[in-house]
């Protein structure tokens, strides 16, 4: 038996990741409109971070079927990236797409209210060339079987030669 997200924990997983896909790498729009004009296309999924049913994708049998169901077991993502995390299960973990979701959360909070000009700069700002940036945030330890090795994180941005950098982790 699967134990599914209700349609409330679908549309709060939605929201709170501002219906763009949670892979930090991915970000997909996964909301917009359908040419009828009372109608809409949804391409977003709300994933399971422990697998709905027993020989699912990183499923935990530790969990209670509420614990399983509940918000904080999912994750937002577009349908490709749901594939994607459960195609290769030794590279997407629980560990993994918890920091996706909070990275996706924290992306909306500081996005909520703030027109696209704000976030990335107005198109009478943009006189010079916008410049690709990437450092390096930091060097983590990171677990891949059967061994911790050392991670270099980065972070993309965009920057307006001078300007603000846009940071995209």
């Amino acid at each position: 038996m699967r134990d599914d997200f209700s349609l409330e924990v679908k549309r709060n997983l939605a929201a709170r990741a501002g219906y763009l896909c949670s892979n930090p790498v991915c970000r997909a729009l996964t909301a917009g409109p359908q040419d009828h004009p009372e109608r809409s296309v949804n391409l977003g999924v709300a994933a399971h971070i422990s697998g709905a049913a027993a020989g699912g994708p990183r499923y935990n049998p530790t969990l209670t079927p509420t614990e399983r169901s509940h918000i904080d077991n999912g994750i937002w993502l577009c349908q490709n990236c749901a594939k994607l995390i459960d195609s290769d299960l030794a590279r997407f973990t629980d560990t993994l797409l918890q920091g996706w979701r909070a990275i996706a959360e924290d992306f909306a909070r500081e996005s909520l209210g703030k027109t696209t000009r704000a976030l990335m700069g107005s198109p009478r700002e943009l006189s010079s060339p916008l410049e690709l940036v990437l450092e390096l945030e930091g060097i983590r330890g990171d677990t891949y079987s059967p061994h911790t090795v050392p991670v270099r994180w980065f972070v993309i941005g965009l920057r307006n030669a001078g300007d603000t950098t846009v940071k995209f982790p």
